[in-house]
Parts: C-alpha cells; structure tokens; sequence
C-alpha cells in the first residue's frame, strides 16, 4: 500500500513515516508540507491512502480532500490532527480515519488493519464486477468472472444473460418463451 503524508510539521512527517515504515507492505511514497504540491504530485506518485493534516498553509487538509480525490479517484483518506472538531465534517467526506496528534502505536495499528480491510475489500469488488460472457462456439456455455463456464441448457444461459445485461426479457420481438 503507498502512502503520502501532508504535514505542515516537519517533526510530524518524521515521526509517522518511522511509525509506518514498521509494517509490511506500506511505503511512503511522498511526504510534503503542502497540500497544492502533494496534489500536483498525486497522478506521478499513485498513492492507495493520503495522510492528511487539517490545518495546512494555503489549502486546509478538509479542503484539499475534494481536489486529491479528483486526482486519484478512490483514494483512502486518513486524517491526523490536533483538533477534534473536525471529525463530523472529515467523515462525511469519507475519511477512513481520523487520528490525533500526538499519535499513538495502537491507534495507528488500528487504522492501518481498517485501510488493509478496505484494500482487500476493494480488490474483491473488483473481481465481483468483472465481466461474465456467453460463450456460443461449438456449445453454448456461460462463463462467470472467474472463469469457471457452465454448460446449463439454453433457457437457462439466456436468462443469465439476459438478468446480467439487465435486458427486459419483454423487449424481444417476437417475444421469447424461457419458462
């Protein structure tokens, strides 16, 4: 999982990129004390998650939320911060997280298990919604998303079809008998 980070703090960017660089599977790929320049950066770097401070020069972490989503669609985003009076506006813009400084090992464990869940989620999501196809030479046979086909009698495939196609079966002229 790549993470940036957003911090005004110096001290602060340290301090969670020697927290996070205890897991496996995590690298921080950008750390900035800028929200305009970690979002001009974001379409390079590719970042899954965006730990974000709140109260940023120039463009606040809530602020800045819309324009790294626009430059990473589905990003994750985590917010850390001194002030706990924004966490009502940071969940209804979908934060994953919402840490306070000072940080603490627990409570980092605790986000990063929620961001790893949300990951696996993803990717399963993913193969869910990977197309299934009929497959019509030589036997007519349907195969689903994971490859796996299965030879069911005509009536059956083309109601699958038609049910995954979301094709009113009464559209069909003429009309098609699959009782």
């Amino acid at each position: 999982m790549k993470i940036m980070l957003v911090d005004d703090e110096a001290l602060v960017l340290n301090q969670i990129r020697r927290m996070l660089s205890g897991y496996s599977g995590i690298s921080v790929v950008g750390s900035f004390q800028n929200a305009r320049e970690a979002i001009a950066q974001m379409p390079e770097l590719q970042p899954d998650v965006i730990f974000f401070d709140i109260h940023l020069p120039e463009l606040s972490g809530i602020d800045a939320v819309e324009l790294a989503q626009e430059a990473c669609p589905g990003i994750d985003i985590v917010f850390v911060t001194a002030y706990n009076e924004y966490a009502i506006q940071a969940f209804e813009l979908n934060a994953v997280d919402y840490l306070l400084k000072p940080l603490h090992q627990a409570r980092l464990d605790h986000t990063i298990k929620r961001l790893m869940q949300r990951r696996l989620h993803k990717q399963e999501d993913i193969r869910s919604t990977a197309p299934s196809r009929v497959l019509c030479f030589r036997s007519l046979r349907f195969q689903n998303s994971s490859g796996s086909s299965d030879k069911g009698n005509g009536r059956t495939l083309l109601r699958i079809t038609l049910n995954l196609q979301s094709i009113p079966i009464h559209l069909f002229q003429p009309p098609i008998d699959i009782a």
